[in-house]
């Protein structure tokens, strides 16, 4: 009986059968010694607890704080120690293994230290020396400052992942103490971002099975992959804020970025690691001048690109004539399985065919509508929004006509205040998940950066790309582009040449004198039958003074 609990049992307050051990004394069974095998049962079902020291050691080589937690490594539970006094923290914990982390603080600099695998079946005390820790960082072939610099690990317990790190913004200096572990369970990386002079690095480096004695590597740029990357504003100059981070770390499952403004229009040169199990987020966020903080809608991704180290590429970013996406995001699209499906559409996606906007954040400035019909006009679902599920669909072929449209009032840009898209297109049962082939448009073209067709230009011409919905299988070749302009907003429309095959496709557009905004209707066609119509209003400016 614990002694902190007699005056709780004279005071009526505790039962004395919590304390009770009689039964389990008879469960011996075998007559010999039967106070070992109780012993041993009384600790399995109390649950005991051991105790758990840690002494810190900052890189002054004194006494520190520190933030410490335990991971089970069985369970996958994390428990966390209570703040150090003295440079000492204790927990209280069952037996089991373990892994500590903990990140000590000192001036201006912070050590992290995974321990690796601790087997606690008694009262154990460890030391965590700070002292021991290597600085993150790296060296680069131009002078660059640091923007960015974390560390994650990910550990692979209790029948699932766990996923913790440390970061910065300022120019703390970070370090990680070395150590080794089984990558069956523990893998590790750090994630650098520098910049200056028109050039931007983002360096990931991914380290399996324990945290490497040398964290600062020299990174050459004919080691990245590196992309010449053009940003546009849309009408009028603005405010530009990227991010890049990677899935780099074995078993990661979410990534955390980190923003950064660049003035737009801009160009520069982006570095990035170059690695088969790198996988990039790239998102593009803008705001007018006027607004200090990142806002939403206007945000774009740029899909999940793995780059390959000592190549080179071209990436424009926040092209104009916005598009109805079915493409690009990870659940998207029309989709259709047995007698049921979904769709889910992104209705201002820009003119750049690796890039979706992203309605969800800009929900407050988007109202959308999405509608699936028979072509004869049956309603079989009709929902606010970009997503809807149906259910209930005959088994054999029919015609469908999908309808979705969006309306945006941002601060940021006058172009595509409305777009709309009808997908007609036949389907019958499906066994799993079936993306359908229908056509989708994107519109493109030499536009400035202001993503304004040049000044006096009478005849511009604009690129068309009609491709199959991403994911889809059995697709007929298209058949026919047809394009109509407006300069009026929509209240007259006129026939616009077009010349092309197969996917690629230009519409001559004229300009009359005196117009700023040119809508677009396109409408492609394919053999089997299958359409798109997309209508966007003010697809483009003419550069002039826009009001």
């Amino acid at each position: 009986m614990p002694r902190d609990a007699v005056p709780l049992l004279r005071g009526g307050k505790v039962d004395k059968r919590l304390f009770d051990v009689t039964a389990l004394l008879g469960e011996a069974g075998d007559g010999t010694d039967p106070l070992s095998p109780v012993v041993g049962r009384v600790a399995e079902r109390r649950g005991d607890l051991l105790e758990l020291t840690v002494t810190i050691v900052g890189r002054d080589g004194r006494p520190s704080d520190a933030e410490v937690s335990a991971l089970d490594l069985g369970t996958g539970e994390s428990s966390d120690f209570e703040a150090p006094v003295g440079g000492v923290a204790k927990l209280r914990l069952a037996p089991g293994e373990y892994s500590l982390d903990v990140v000590v603080h000192g001036d201006r600099e912070h050590t992290w230290a995974s321990t690796g695998k601790i087997r606690l079946d008694r009262d154990l005390a460890i030391t965590v020396d700070a002292r021991q820790g290597k600085e993150v960082g790296a060296q680069f072939d131009r002078v660059v400052g640091r923007k960015y610099v974390g560390m994650d690990a990910v550990y692979r317990v209790g029948g699932g992942r766990v996923q913790t790190g440390v970061s910065t913004r300022s120019q703390d200096r970070l370090f990680a103490v070395p150590v080794k572990a089984d990558a069956g369970y523990f893998n590790f990386g750090t994630f650098q971002v520098w910049g200056g002079g028109g050039h931007e690095y983002f360096v990931a480096s991914p380290y399996e099975g324990g945290i490497p004695e040398v964290l600062a590597p020299r990174v050459r740029d004919r080691e990245l992959y590196a992309e010449k990357a053009r940003y546009r504003a849309q009408g009028a100059p603005a405010v530009g804020s990227r991010s890049s981070s990677p899935f780099y770390v074995k078993g990661q499952g979410v990534t955390f970025g980190v923003v950064f403004d660049l003035p737009i229009p801009s160009r520069r040169v982006e570095h990035f690691t170059g690695r088969a199990d790198v996988k990039w987020v790239m998102d593009f966020f803008q705001r007018p001048l006027s607004q200090p903080g990142v806002g939403f809608d206007g945000h774009i991704s740029a899909g999940r690109p793995v780059f390959v180290a000592g190549r080179t590429g071209i990436r424009s970013w926040n092209g104009v004539a916005a598009s109805t996406d079915l493409n690009l995001r990870g659940f998207h699209g029309l989709v259709r399985f047995g007698d049921s499906g979904y769709v889910q559409h992104w209705p201002f996606a820009p003119g750049e065919a690796d890039a979706s906007d992203e309605f969800v954040f800009g929900g407050p400035y988007v109202v959308a509508r999405t509608q699936l019909s028979t072509v004869e006009g049956e309603v079989i679902v009709e929902r606010d929004g970009v997503f809807a599920t149906f259910s209930g669909l005959a088994e054999a072929p029919v015609r469908y006509v999908l309808d979705v449209e969006a309306s945006r009032s941002p601060k940021w840009t006058p172009f595509a205040p409305k777009v709309s898209g009808r997908f007609e297109f036949v389907s019958g049962k499906t066994e799993g998940n079936v993306y359908l082939p229908v056509p989708t448009v994107r519109i493109s073209g030499a536009f400035d950066d202001l993503n304004r067709a040049p000044a006096g230009c009478r005849v511009f011409p604009v690129d068309v790309n009609v491709v199959p919905q991403a994911g889809s299988v059995g697709a007929a070749a298209v058949k026919s582009v047809a394009v109509q302009a407006s300069v009026d907003d929509g209240a007259t429309w006129r026939r616009v040449p077009v010349v092309g095959a197969k996917a690629r496709w230009t519409a001559l557009v004229s300009h009359p004198v005196g117009a700023e905004f040119v809508s677009l209707n396109v409408k492609a066609v394919d053999a089997a039958g299958n359409s798109v119509e997309q209508t966007t209003m003010r697809a483009y400016g003419i550069n002039r003074p826009l009001g």
